[in-house]
């Protein structure tokens, strides 16, 4: 299981050049990216992650890979937390495929991949190219959403003084992507 970061997290205006993740799909966690998953009580503030890359492939076949991947440069999974002074810049490369008979949801963006709950993001530059191929090769239903800045949001939050540049590319075949362009 996937532990998430829930404590304060203050880089003092430091920057983490090349961070570079290249991992095959896994059972053991969903979200992929500087920080894997952030939980509703951590506060990350004052940090930069540049020219980094993050890449995920495999296939969920349902039996020994039945993971949703999550991913981007910043956070795979944030679950409510507070960010505040943040850049970003990179690029993502997803290309999994959904082998399995059950529905299966891939989310990718460059600050975040998914956002689950009540967030709070201030202040935050995004700059990344993302691209994904996420194939649907069996009978299950598989949802593919990606973004610039962020994957796919459920939850509600205050998003304020934001910049995203990004370039979304999507190879995916299949049915089911949705490309997010806007998020209040």
């Amino acid at each position: 299981t996937q532990h998430r970061f829930e404590g304060v997290f203050d880089g003092k205006g430091h920057k983490v050049y090349g961070a570079y993740q290249v991992q095959e799909l896994k059972n053991s966690w969903n979200g992929l990216g500087f920080f894997g998953t952030i939980g509703d009580s951590a506060v990350v503030k004052n940090i930069g992650v540049e020219n980094s890359y993050v890449s995920l492939s495999g296939t969920i076949d349902g039996q020994t890979i039945t993971t949703n991947p999550h991913v981007a440069v910043f956070v795979g999974i944030d679950y409510g937390a507070i960010f505040t002074n943040i850049s970003v810049s990179g690029k993502v490369n997803v290309s999994a495929t959904n082998a399995s008979n059950a529905a299966h949801f891939a989310e990718n963006g460059c600050f975040a991949g998914y956002v689950a709950k009540k967030f709070t993001i201030v202040n935050v530059v995004a700059n990344c190219e993302v691209e994904s191929a996420f194939e649907k090769t069996s009978t299950g239903t598989s949802t593919h959403s990606l973004g610039g800045f962020i994957g796919k949001t459920e939850g509600t939050g205050y998003i304020e003084n934001v910049y995203s540049r990004s370039k979304v590319t999507n190879t995916s075949t299949s049915s089911g992507t949705r490309l997010s362009m806007r998020h209040s």
